[in-house]
């Protein structure tokens, strides 16, 4: 007669799925995003959606998302209370010349090729 009971390997295999679970997050690569240094906001293009496209002067560093397109600017989302929020900074910072430095969301979350920000701060 075999050790094993069927309740052993109910938690055997749980086990196992539970290490195999971990091993797979161990092992993927986490959502890539991107970041800016200092610079002026250039190029406001409000889509009829509701997302504000813009470009920025300062250098990009990371990597961006997979979905972000070359060459493109960035994205919020001012059909939201927090995007409306972020539109009026982004335009106050523009209208008085004003750097703001960028830290992306690692996603296209707001329009398809274009990283979405995720927050960003006026240098004063």
């Amino acid at each position: 007669m075999s050790n094993s009971s069927p309740v052993s390997a109910t938690v055997r295999l749980k086990r196992a799925l539970a290490a195999a679970c971990l091993a797979i997050c161990a092992i993927a690569s986490p959502a890539l995003a991107t970041d800016a240094a200092e610079g002026y906001v250039v190029g406001v293009m409000p889509m009829r959606n509701g997302v504000v496209i813009f470009s920025h002067t300062g250098v990009r560093t990371g990597t961006p998302p997979a979905c972000h397109g070359p060459g493109y600017g960035w994205s919020l989302n001012a059909g939201t209370v927090a995007g409306q929020a972020q539109l009026s900074a982004l335009l106050s910072a523009q209208a008085q010349h004003k750097k703001i430095v960028i830290v992306g969301m690692g996603s296209c979350a707001d329009w398809p090729d274009t990283e979405a920000i995720n927050y960003f701060r006026i240098v004063d």
